[in-house]
């Protein structure tokens, strides 16, 4: 029901890929390690997330500021890979 909407947005906008990627593998791996009856420290799961949220809102923290409005900001400066199509 959801997931058709929600991975269209992730699709088109290629900094959320790498997002999500920075979710999933961690809690993929510490399920993984949890199955097989391992310890796997918190901080291993938190910080990679910590980072790419840190890593996601850094340019929309410089566009404002720079005192533009980030979304605008994004239309105007989007990615590379998008820049390229």
């Amino acid at each position: 029901m959801f997931a058709k909407p929600v991975g269209d947005f992730i699709l088109k906008r290629s900094s959320l890929k790498l997002l999500a990627l920075f979710f999933l593998i961690p809690i993929g791996v510490m399920i993984f390690m949890k199955e097989m009856h391992k310890h796997v420290p918190k901080a291993y799961i938190y910080l990679p997330m910590g980072f790419a949220q840190f890593a996601e809102a850094l340019p929309a923290a410089l566009a404002y500021i720079n005192g533009l409005n980030p979304l605008e900001y994004l239309k105007t400066h989007p990615p590379k890979d998008q820049a390229m199509r």
